[in-house]
């Protein structure tokens, strides 16, 4: 019984880990051409703005169905060519509006493998935001991560667009996020318990 027990305590706070969740510190966005040029000049930094959960679609399947200044990927609305850019996490065939979006993963970043994916991410820029998904596309991808410090990495990826504004160039990101841990109390709370169970076997041995 009390192994049946320590299983299902040590199965719960694995869970705890597993689902990370991430706050977005900023990043960079970049353009280039098949040669690696770059026609529209230096990366532009972007801020964070907001979290995301691994394997949790949080997002909208359109950049303007609320406001874009609070945007789902964690990314703060910015200025590319004096034009806004909107980031967010597509939500897999919402509402059934539009096959494009089916069978996207929900962001995810494995430690263990150090890639992330991110191939849910979609960018809204130089849109009629009253005409539905105009400039919308995927600017997402399957990222290499490093380490920056014990909680905080960077994601890097590439996107080759196949349409939208940025057709037949390469869209370049990287993003550093930050880990939010599990707090204190908690771990506690579970060695507690996995403590008071030992106790409570060798007293009835």
């Amino acid at each position: 019984m009390f192994k049946i027990i320590l299983i299902c305590v040590i199965s719960a706070f694995s869970s705890i880990t597993y689902a990370a969740t991430w706050n977005v510190l900023g990043g960079t966005f970049h353009v280039i051409d098949g040669s690696g040029s770059s026609p529209n000049g230096a990366p532009i930094l972007f801020n964070g703005n907001g979290s995301f959960s691994d394997g949790v679609f949080d997002g909208s399947a359109s950049a303007f169905s609320t406001d874009s200044s609070a945007t789902y990927a964690g990314v703060e609305t910015f200025q590319y060519l004096n034009e806004d850019l909107v980031a967010f996490f597509a939500p897999s065939g919402k509402d059934g509006e539009i096959d494009r979006l089916t069978g996207l993963n929900a962001p995810y970043i494995d430690l263990n493998t150090m890639t992330a994916d991110m191939s849910s991410m979609f960018a809204n820029w130089n849109s009629d935001p009253s005409i539905s998904y105009v400039g919308e596309y995927n600017i997402g991808g399957i990222a290499a991560v490093t380490t920056l410090d014990e909680w905080s990495y960077e994601l890097a990826w590439n996107s080759l667009q196949v349409s939208g504004p940025y057709q037949g160039l390469t869209v370049e990101m990287t993003m550093q996020v930050s880990s939010v841990p599990v707090p204190a109390a908690v771990w506690l709370f579970g060695s507690g318990l996995i403590g008071l169970f030992t106790f409570a076997k060798r007293k009835k041995a």
